[in-house]
């Protein structure tokens, strides 16, 4: 069995204060009660169950 486990975080936002002064600042600052920064975590399980099956193996001779 294989198992994949991938975690990440980060914060998203699309607006700014303005197109001079405030480029690049979110909308609100960083204060979390009027930001619009968007902060996110993730985690990612993956589980890839797998069978080798082994047989008998027959040899015929005449």
């Amino acid at each position: 069995m294989n198992l994949n486990v991938t975690s990440n975080s980060g914060g998203l936002f699309l607006l700014w204060e303005n197109d001079s002064t405030g480029a690049y600042i979110p909308q609100g600052g960083i204060a979390d009660s009027t930001t619009t920064i968007s902060l996110y975590e993730t985690t990612r399980t993956s589980v890839d169950p797998f069978i080798t099956y082994a047989g008998k193996k027959v040899v015929h001779t005449s």
